[in-house]
């Protein structure tokens, strides 16, 4: 099971039965599940399931930025509507 740590300056987890768990390149471990009850004690979680939300936005014509506003963050107001951005 994947479960998120209490703080991101954890890198590893010892648990008693002499298992340690590290950081994956996603912020998660993978935890076996006999371990999850004494992590969820530790501080861990489980992800949030729901995804990402996609909207359509706005791209800069001026520096490339893809945004959700028609004015982008370096001021210009040369826009065009364009494909979707992660929320």
């Amino acid at each position: 099971m994947k479960l998120l740590p209490p703080d991101k300056a954890v890198m590893e987890t010892e648990v008693p039965r002499g298992v340690i768990y590290r950081m994956q390149k996603d912020g998660t471990i993978h935890a076996d599940e006999r371990d999850v009850k004494l992590l969820r004690k530790a501080g861990y979680t489980a992800p949030s399931l729901g995804g990402f939300a996609r909207a359509a936005g706005w791209i800069c014509q001026d520096c490339a930025h893809h945004g959700y506003f028609k004015k982008c963050k370096c001021g210009s107001e040369n826009t065009v509507k364009g494909d979707s951005v992660d929320l």
